[in-house]
């Protein structure tokens, strides 16, 4: 009997630590899962954070390449003569198509449509001096023009052009690229990556007070422009400011996507030419529900838009 009793209480004794081991261990491991989720959470914010930082330092860098290129675009050197010109800046230093890929032919023909996202494709036509400080999209010296260069006609309308446009990697990621043109060959490669989105606007100065009074696509700009009279400048003369809009796309997956309708210029100007503007108005369909979407968004003023004097 005294057996049977010692027997008795050392298999409840068991049970009893039995049943507090496999208590412990399921705190333990709900604590384990818990942490594992917080640590889960962490990581991701951490690279939310993480994308969301490379993607402001790529929109900083297109903004100040796009700002020295515009503020170049037009550009003659005062200190040589050339021959007047009718307005600036002049005929063909600014140029834009919606919805456009430069044209892999020759260079005079017309870019081709259906770029990444509606993106749109801003031509500039530079002229080096000798400081050598005019760059092109590529960051190359734009070589001296010829002493009898004449911007309104000049013989090679294409030389010192610079193309910046949207188009796919060999992997699918969308990238800003600059194409130029040295000699009789052009060349491009890309300047930013995570660029999917890229429109622009155009502010004409319809007054001549230096300022825009309104800022249209370059479809609309080209419209307009068909029927100026005779003789008179190209609408584009009087383009004085640019208004760039840009969409970065993060290049890792992250936990939170795509999940809103995107304007990138606002939803005022999306509900009014949504339909004649290609890439304004982006729905989550159309964007990569994992990856983080930025839009940024500036008004660049040209620096040789300027009346001439005479």
């Amino acid at each position: 009997m005294r057996a049977a009793g010692r027997c008795h209480r050392r298999c409840r004794a068991r049970g009893a630590s039995l049943l507090a081991v496999m208590t412990a261990l399921s705190l333990s491991l709900a604590v384990s899962l818990a942490s594992l989720q917080v640590m889960a959470m962490s990581n991701g914010e951490v690279l939310q954070t993480e994308q969301a930082a490379l993607m402001d330092e790529q929109a900083a860098y297109v903004f100040d390449l796009i700002a020295r290129l515009l503020q170049h675009a037009g550009h003659v050197d005062p200190t040589r003569t050339m021959a007047g010109r009718r307005a600036r800046p002049f005929d063909g230093a600014l140029a834009g198509h919606d919805n456009a890929l430069p044209a892999n032919a020759a260079a005079s023909a017309a870019p081709t449509s259906g770029a990444h996202l509606g993106s749109d494709l801003l031509e500039l036509r530079l002229a080096g001096d000798e400081s050598g400080l005019v760059l092109d999209c590529a960051g190359l010296p734009v070589s001296v023009p010829a002493p009898d260069f004449s911007p309104d006609e000049a013989a090679d309308p294409y030389a010192g052009v610079s193309q910046l446009y949207v188009a796919a990697d060999r992997a699918g990621e969308p990238e800003l690229r600059c194409r130029t043109r040295a000699g009789a060959q052009w060349s491009a490669h890309a300047v930013a990556a995570g660029v999917a989105g890229f429109q622009l606007l155009y502010g004409l100065d319809t007054d001549r007070d230096g300022l825009p009074n309104d800022f249209v696509s370059a479809t609309a700009l080209r419209a307009s422009d068909a029927h100026r009279p005779s003789g008179q400048p190209a609408a584009w003369t009087r383009v004085v400011a640019v208004q760039v809009a840009l969409l970065l796309r993060s290049g890792r997956q992250t936990v939170r996507g795509a999940r809103r309708t995107i304007d990138l210029f606002g939803p005022r100007y999306a509900d009014l030419h949504g339909s004649d503007d290609p890439g304004v108005r982006l729905t989550p369909q159309q964007l990569d529900a994992y990856r983080q979407h930025k839009r940024y968004d500036a008004v660049i003023f040209l620096r040789n838009s300027l009346e001439p004097s005479a």
